[in-house]
């Protein structure tokens, strides 16, 4: 799964277009679940919950833009990418502001 979504050169394109410039590196990289865990409580930290949501977006469409060629042989533009998991993270945030903004209406 590493090389998939991290390691195989279309990916690392996706990953550096991003806006995390992120350029993964075999030698450090210890296992998805660590990369998950450590990126993610850093980005906390930070105060910028929604670069978490926007690694798992960027995550899933590279998973999905695989797919698509694997199965149905579509091929995609790392740009393509980037800007769909962008689009995708940003209508999920204004989702869930909204669903908050509703039930606190409702609350009150």
């Amino acid at each position: 799964m590493e090389h998939v979504l991290f390691f195989c050169p279309f990916c690392m394109t996706v990953w550096k277009l991003s806006s995390f410039s992120y350029c993964p590196m075999k030698e450090c990289f210890r296992g998805m679940f660590k990369w998950w865990t450590d990126i993610g409580s850093w980005l906390m930290t930070k105060g910028v919950k929604e670069q978490v949501e926007l690694l798992a977006h960027i995550c899933w469409n590279i998973w999905t833009t695989r797919n698509r060629l694997i199965f149905e042989g579509i091929k995609d533009n790392p740009v393509g990418i980037w800007h769909k998991a962008l689009k995708e993270a940003a209508e999920f945030n204004e989702s869930v502001d909204a669903e908050c903004y509703t039930n606190k209406l409702n609350i009150v």
